[in-house]
Formats: C-alpha cells, sequence, structure tokens
C-alpha cells in the first residue's frame, strides 16, 4: 500500500510597500456623476482554480493554496514530499503587475524534471514522480513584481486494473 504524498511548503515572509498616487483635487461643481462600479475582477484564488481547470480538470488538490510576492529576478524555494506512482500539477498564478513568472522542480538528487516553458504570469508544472523523496519548488519572477498563489493537485497514476478507482484524497502536513 502506498503512502499519501505529504507536501510541505516553506515559505520566507516578504515586505513590501506600496503607495497610491494621490487623486487630483477637484471642486464640487466639476464633480462628475459616480459612475457604475466596475465588475469586480476574479480573485487571484479564483484564477488560480480557473487555470487548473483548463490544465488538468478533476485532478484534486493536495495543498492549500500558498500567497507569497516577489520583486523582478528574486526566486523562492519551497520544500515538496512526493512519492513515487503519483502524478503532479503544480499550478501559480501572478497578480495583474506580475509579467512572467516561472515555476522548476528539481528531483532529490538536485536535478530539474519540470519546469514551465511559458512567459506568463500563470505558470503550469507537470510532472509524474517514480522516485519518493523530498523535491524542490523554485518560482522565478523573470518579469514583473508582486503577489502570486500557488497550489499542488496530485493524483495516484492509474493502471488498467484501478481504472474504476475515484481519486484519493491525501492528507498534508507541514
Amino acid at each position: 500500500m502506498s503512502r499519501p504524498p505529504v507536501l510541505v511548503l516553506v515559505l520566507v515572509p516578504v515586505l513590501g510597500c506600496g503607495g497610491a498616487r494621490p487623486r487630483p483635487a477637484s471642486s464640487p461643481a466639476a464633480a462628475e456623476p459616480a459612475a457604475a462600479p466596475a465588475p469586480a475582477a476574479a480573485s487571484i484564488e479564483d484564477q488560480l482554480e480557473a487555470v487548473h481547470d483548463r490544465s488538468a480538470p478533476g485532478r484534486p488538490p493536495i495543498s492549500d493554496i500558498r500567497r507569497d510576492a516577489l520583486e523582478t529576478s528574486a526566486t523562492r524555494d519551497y520544500s515538496l514530499v512526493l512519492h513515487p506512482g503519483w502524478c503532479y500539477l503544480v499550478v501559480a498564478v501572478g497578480e495583474s503587475s506580475v509579467s512572467d513568472l516561472d515555476l522548476f522542480l528539481y528531483d532529490p538528487g538536485g536535478y530539474k524534471i519540470g519546469w514551465d516553458r511559458g512567459s506568463d504570469a500563470t505558470p503550469v508544472v507537470r510532472v509524474c514522480t517514480s522516485v519518493e523523496g523530498r523535491y524542490r519548488l523554485r518560482a522565478r519572477m523573470y518579469a514583473g513584481t508582486g503577489a502570486y498563489a500557488l497550489r499542488v493537485y496530485g493524483e495516484r497514476m492509474r493502471r488498467s486494473s484501478d481504472a474504476a478507482e475515484a481519486p484519493i484524497e491525501l492528507p498534508l502536513r507541514e
């Protein structure tokens, strides 16, 4: 019987500052009627789930959604314990100020085994593992700056003998 995968993400707090530009003063006589509020943009979590649904619909999440932020050219490493016989999907989504966010996955020996090949703010990495161990996930802000969210999805590889089996929910430990 295989052990359920355990995912460990190590986060380092990032401090940032943001400032808003002051609004120009206007006289009450020149004020225009307030416009109808713009429709609410999808939250970063909703965007993350939309990318997952396009990339691997039905693959269950095995981690919570993790939020973080990076400056241009900065990296952040996460530690994941992955198990043989499982296929994983790692999805991240950057906020509107993020132009190109990349993900790289390294096996326990330090070899790069999966990476995002796009140059956008929605990296996706797919990998099926054959070795149990601690894997390193690296997020790199190639262009832009700001917040992003990521989540790991996974399920046991199916063999023809267990094709009718439902996906397994995986417990996580941090």
